[in-house]
């Protein structure tokens, strides 16, 4: 179908001057992206972590009793958000009592309540955003160098429930009609800056970082609990082959697909995969590490210095933090279906293994077959009818062996 792009209000992207909107980006240990962001009026800062990996935008609040370190000194604790000191926040109450949010991430939870606040990002201000103040969070949440974490995914994986509204729709409704493109992307400083290390651009296309132009990949719907329908969630993309190797010996995964995932470290693989590369690894540790990713028919590579792995308890992949570093990464949030851009610039075509080319050959065998048969077919119909002007009855399609997979 037609891919749509408009502000989420029907309203084309370029109907006002176009608005790019940036923040600093602070990367810290190499790791989190954090950026700095205000809530409420009057405004109280905080930094957040800019996760591609959630949807749900928290900040810790007042009453969060477990949001340090034990052994925290002052100037380690976390700031926290005070609602009473804003007068554009606006708790969510249902059948009279505060709706509750409880979200469990890969590593460490966090438990608050829904609230309406206005954000301020950039030279934006988005109003009526819903967020979770936090009171409660569980290691290593409370170690981190933020206040909390705002979620760049969409509405198939906001908590407690799916369908809630999360924060890049809501900038695409109120925005999007203002942006020259409806993309962001992490930019990261290559002159040894660290102060900040970076930025993330909202709402303008990064085109020095795509030579070659950019390699466009749209992503899969997330599957939902019970017999819902999959709906956009996850910055999930179909990976064609995954291949890890030692010197001359590799493991090759197919059929899977990978989150694309800037508020994780390293590159994640599921367990079963990860013990697989394990084994492969202790054997023939002295080689190091190559992996290579095939991900819309372009091959992505690196080498154990570059990236680093570990297991996952998830039927895919994902591709952190360190793949970001390695490849610039824009995603287009305005688009249905949304997509990611990678640089063709440093990666290469896909090449067929041999049992692509038997496969493909087989239907292309197949086919021949078919329209050859069909050809006899209408021949013979042809010069039948011309001498026997009997009435026949409908031949039957021919049979063709060995169907195509």
């Amino acid at each position: 179908g037609r891919r749509r792009r408009d502000g989420g209000d029907g309203l084309p992207l370029q109907a006002e001057a176009p608005q790019t909107l940036k923040m600093s980006v602070d990367v810290w240990m190499r790791e989190a992206p954090l950026i700095d962001a205000e809530f409420g009026n009057p405004r109280q800062r905080f930094s957040l972590v800019a996760d591609t990996g959630s949807a749900t935008l928290w900040v810790m609040g007042e009453d969060c009793h477990a949001c340090d370190l034990e052994d925290a000194g002052p100037a380690a604790k976390h700031r926290r958000f005070s609602g009473t000191s804003s007068e554009s926040f606006r708790p969510n109450v249902k059948d009279g009592v505060v709706e509750k949010c409880f979200v469990k991430y890969g590593t460490g939870s966090m438990t608050g309540v829904f609230g309406s606040e206005t954000l301020h990002v950039g030279q934006v201000s988005v109003d009526g955003l819903e967020i979770v103040v936090a009171t409660n969070v569980t290691d290593p949440l409370d170690g981190l160098p933020s206040s909390g974490i705002l979620g760049l995914g969409f509405t198939g994986v906001t908590k407690p429930l799916p369908g809630r509204p999360c924060f890049l729709e809501t900038l695409l409704k109120q925005y999007g009609h203002k942006m020259a493109e409806p993309v962001f992307s992490f930019v990261f400083f290559s002159d040894g800056r660290t102060d900040p290390d970076g930025e993330l651009v909202i709402g303008e296309m990064q085109g020095d970082f795509y030579p070659g132009g950019p390699h466009w990949v749209e992503i899969l719907r997330t599957p939902q609990p019970g017999n819902n329908p999959p709906r956009y969630g996850f910055w999930l993309v179909p990976l064609d082959v995954i291949e890890i190797s030692y010197g001359l010996d590799s493991l090759v995964f197919k059929s899977h697909a990978a989150l694309v995932d800037s508020g994780t470290v390293c590159i994640g693989a599921p367990r079963r995969d990860y013990r697989a590369i394990k084994e492969l690894a202790d054997t023939r540790r002295k080689f190091g590490a190559s992996y290579s990713f095939t991900i819309g028919g372009r091959v992505f590579e690196a080498n154990e210095g570059e990236w680093c792995l570990f297991a996952v308890d998830l039927d895919y992949w994902i591709l952190g933090h360190c793949f970001h570093r390695t490849f610039h990464v824009s995603y287009d949030f305005g688009s249905r279906p949304p997509r990611i851009a990678l640089p063709r610039h440093g990666s290469r075509v896909a090449r067929w293994d041999l049992a692509t080319k038997i496969e493909v050959g087989v239907i292309v065998f197949s086919s021949i077959v078919f329209c050859l048969s069909m050809s006899v077919i209408v021949c013979d119909s042809c010069c039948s009818r011309d001498s026997d002007t009997r009435p026949r009855g409908r031949l039957a399609p021919p049979v063709v062996r060995g169907s195509a997979t």
